[in-house]
């Protein structure tokens, strides 16, 4: 994990976050197996990435030393730590990187208050507390504030101690009435998807029966349109044989009626013939 590690920090030049993600990693490693000389050196080798990074970048260098400085035989505050942390104050103040410039500060009071040295640890945390108001970050300003009280209580003053200490608290009460104010407006805002929810299930309802509906009305149409399409067949079929009856019926009259008529022909024309050859007109008769 070591060696992919390194080689992951020098794969990753240019990309910042990604190398200072690989670096604070692989401090975590050389910590958690008690090399904690080896994770200040990487820290060190790399503090100019830090400058011209974000606010994550400078939390994560907090961790680091906050855990490497107890611990690391070869470390010396005086000589490496405050100097980089001023190094970096310098850089991200003249770049406009305040959030890395408040971490800075605030790393900073806190290596003076490891020493002991409470009167520029107090400044610092002012800094850091002014740097924080000043971008508004009130999570940061909250922590400058405690650590402000810590500061100022180790100095003896008491009464600065227990003022800044109240700032701390107003800010986490405020804190927790911004928490509770957004699981109101969470609550609300679930209340209204609810609400929505609702709304799409019932148009979704709503769709859904316009679609049975309209579906039983094409069953019906093609229903009816079978049943008038079967109703107008067999209409036709009923005038058609009544016509065939009609015709066939009609002929069978004419038919007859021609038979009559042939019969009425031969016998008004044989009596004919017998009068002819009654009164001796053979001319006559030889005509019929």
């Amino acid at each position: 994990a070591i060696e992919m590690l390194k080689e992951n920090i020098r794969n990753t030049r240019g990309d910042t976050v990604t190398q200072l993600n690989a670096i604070n990693q692989l401090s975590n490693i050389y910590m958690k197996t008690g090399k904690t000389d080896s994770a200040v050196a990487l820290v060190m080798s790399n503090q100019g990435l830090i400058v011209h990074s974000n606010a994550y970048a400078a939390q994560s260098y907090k961790w680091n030393f906050g855990d490497a400085a107890s611990t690391s035989s070869g470390y010396n505050a005086n000589q490496t730590l405050i100097p980089m942390y001023n190094q970096i104050v310098t850089g991200a103040l003249s770049t406009g990187n305040y959030p890395v410039a408040q971490q800075a500060y605030f790393n900073l009071g806190g290596t003076y208050l490891l020493q002991g040295k409470t009167a520029p640890a107090i400044r610092m945390y002012t800094a850091s507390l002014e740097t924080a108001q000043k971008i508004r970050d009130a999570a940061a300003a909250r922590e400058s504030w405690l650590k402000l009280s810590e500061a100022h209580e180790k100095n003896g003053d008491l009464k600065e101690a227990l003022s800044a200490n109240l700032q701390y608290f107003a800010l986490a009460d405020s804190f927790r009435q911004e928490d509770i104010l957004k699981e109101v407006r969470q609550l609300g805002l679930n209340e209204q998807f609810a609400r929505q929810e609702e709304r799409i299930r019932n148009l979704e309802t709503n769709e859904l029966r316009k679609q049975w509906e309209l579906g039983r009305q094409r069953q019906a149409l093609i229903a009816m349109a079978v049943v008038l399409l079967l109703f107008s067949g067999l209409l036709f079929w009923l005038i058609r044989t009544l016509r065939e009856r009609q015709r066939a019926s009609l002929r069978n009259r004419l038919q007859s009626l021609r038979n009559q008529m042939n019969q009425h022909f031969i016998f008004n024309s044989l009596n004919s013939v017998n009068h002819s050859i009654s009164v001796h007109n053979e001319r006559a008769a030889n005509q019929y």
